[in-house]
C-alpha cells in the first residue's frame, strides 16, 4: 500500500509539473534572414535534409537554404503554371496520393492556379525530392467553404496522425481537410472559429506540429494561429512584439526541435522556437499516438 500512495504522489508532482509547464506562452525570434526574394510565398521544412524549401511568387524553381540561411544551390522546378496562389510540404511518412505510394520524403505542392492541368484549375502534385518528377497528382474540389479554389489555395499541411491533408485558402480564410488517397473532402472549418479572434489570410500557410498535434496557421497579421485538426481554437502566437513584420507568407515546422521557420511578403525568412508541449497537454489516444509516431520518426532518422 506504501508503493502505491507513494506512486500516486509521484503521479501528481509530475502531473502538477506538466500543468505548470503547459501554460508557458513564449515564443522566441530566434534569427532572421533576408532572403533576397521579391515575395517568398510558400516555405516547408525539411526534416530528412535538416533544412528550408522557399518559393517565390511565380518563380521557376523552388529553391533550397541551409538552417543559417544560405541557399544551398539545390533547386527544383515547380511543375504546372507559375503561380503565388500554392504552398509546399515535406512529407515524413509514406501516403497514398490518388493511388500511388509516394516515399517519406516526397515534396507535395498544392496549387490553385494551374489552368492547364488534367481538370480543375486547383490540384496536388507529389513531387520526387530529388529531381522533381511528378509522382502522382489528384485535383483539388472546386470549392472551400462556398468560395471558389481557383487562384486561392496558399497553404498546404500533411497530417501523420490521420493521414490526411489540410488546405487553406484566402478567399474563405478557412480550412479544408482532404483524403490525398480518394480525393474526398473529409471536413471544412473556418480558421475564425468561437473564442479566437478573427483571421485573415491572403498569403499565407499552414502546417501540421507533430509535436502536440495541432495545426498552425499564419495570415496578413503577424500571429500564429493554432487549432485542433477539426478547427478548435487552442491560442495565438503574437509575433509583433518579436519585430517580425510584413504579410507572413510561409511556414515549415520543425517539430523535433520545437521551431519554426516563417517567411514574410517583406523578403526575410524569420526562425522561432516555441515552447515544447507538456505531455498532459497531448495524452489521449490521438496524442498518444502522435508522441509514438514523433519517436519512430526520430529513431528511423537517427538510423540512416
Amino acid at each position: 500500500m506504501r508503493f502505491d500512495r507513494y506512486m500516486l504522489l509521484c503521479f501528481l508532482i509530475t502531473v502538477t509539473s506538466i500543468m505548470s509547464a503547459s501554460q508557458a506562452s513564449d515564443i522566441v525570434l530566434l534569427n532572421t534572414f533576408s532572403t533576397g526574394l521579391q515575395v517568398p510565398h510558400a516555405a516547408a521544412f525539411d526534416p530528412f535534409a535538416d533544412s528550408i524549401w522557399l518559393h517565390e511568387s511565380f518563380g521557376e524553381n523552388f529553391v533550397e537554404a541551409s538552417r543559417d540561411g544560405v541557399f544551398t544551390g539545390s533547386t527544383l522546378a515547380q511543375p504546372g503554371n507559375l503561380s503565388d496562389d500554392s504552398d509546399i510540404t515535406i512529407i515524413d511518412e509514406a501516403i497514398n496520393v490518388n493511388g500511388v505510394v509516394v516515399p517519406a520524403g516526397t515534396m507535395l505542392f498544392g496549387t490553385g492556379d494551374d489552368f492547364d492541368g488534367p481538370e480543375n484549375d486547383a490540384h496536388l502534385y507529389a513531387m520526387d525530392p530529388t529531381t522533381g518528377g511528378i509522382l502522382s497528382a489528384i485535383d483539388l474540389p472546386d470549392t472551400l467553404l462556398g468560395t471558389m479554389t481557383r487562384n486561392n489555395i496558399v497553404g498546404v499541411a500533411h497530417s501523420s496522425v490521420s493521414d490526411s491533408l489540410f488546405f487553406t485558402s484566402y478567399r474563405s480564410d478557412g480550412v479544408m481537410e482532404f483524403d490525398p488517397s480518394t480525393g474526398d473532402v473529409l471536413n471544412e472549418f473556418t480558421l475564425s472559429p468561437p473564442g479566437s479572434t478573427p483571421f485573415d489570410i491572403f498569403y499565407g500557410d499552414i502546417e501540421f506540429n507533430e509535436a502536440d498535434g495541432n495545426l498552425y496557421a499564419i495570415g496578413i497579421e503577424p500571429i500564429i494561429r493554432v487549432v485542433t485538426p477539426s478547427g478548435a481554437f487552442v491560442k495565438d502566437y503574437d509575433l509583433g512584439p518579436l519585430g517580425v513584420v510584413g504579410q507572413l507568407s510561409g511556414l515549415g515546422i520543425d517539430a523535433d526541435r520545437s521551431e519554426l521557420w516563417i517567411t514574410s511578403t517583406n523578403g526575410n525568412l524569420y526562425h522561432l522556437g516555441i515552447p515544447e508541449p507538456s505531455t498532459l497537454s497531448i495524452i489521449g489516444i490521438g496524442g498518444l499516438f502522435v508522441i509514438s509516431k514523433r519517436w519512430h520518426h526520430r529513431d528511423r532518422i537517427l538510423q540512416e
